[in-house]
């Protein structure tokens, strides 16, 4: 009786974390879709470029979400982590791509806020 409880419990516990990591890996293609967008609003991305960066960006956005728990918990660790992450994937996007190409393409996939305090002072 406790093996068959154990083992329910176990097969539980291992679909409910499929579930959440699917739930992340859909977030991260959604986010990567996004960002592929706004950067060809603003320059052409090659065939080998869009690959790469969704590859990447993926991992990325993965990681991102599964820090989510240490945002509450510990907001030091979780600051350090998203830091972390986000120059690893500067790392490896300039790796790739080089310096120049890297950037252009990092600057381009953020969104531009509209600043306020900008707009008061022209």
């Amino acid at each position: 009786m406790k093996k068959s409880i154990l083992t329910v419990l176990a097969v539980l516990l291992i679909s409910i974390s499929a579930m959440a990591q699917s739930k992340n890996e859909k977030r991260a293609i959604k986010a990567t879709n996004n960002k592929i967008e706004l950067i060809e609003k603003i320059t052409k991305l090659s065939d080998l470029e869009k690959e790469t960066f969704t590859e990447l960006n993926n991992a990325f956005a993965i990681k991102h979400f599964s820090l989510r728990d240490l945002k509450e918990s510990d907001p030091a660790k979780y600051k350090e982590e998203v830091k972390a992450n986000g120059a690893d994937f500067a790392k490896k996007l300039t790796a790739a791509l080089g310096k120049e190409r890297s950037t252009e393409i990092i600057n381009a996939s953020k969104k531009k806020k509209n600043n306020k305090k900008k707009n008061k002072k022209e």
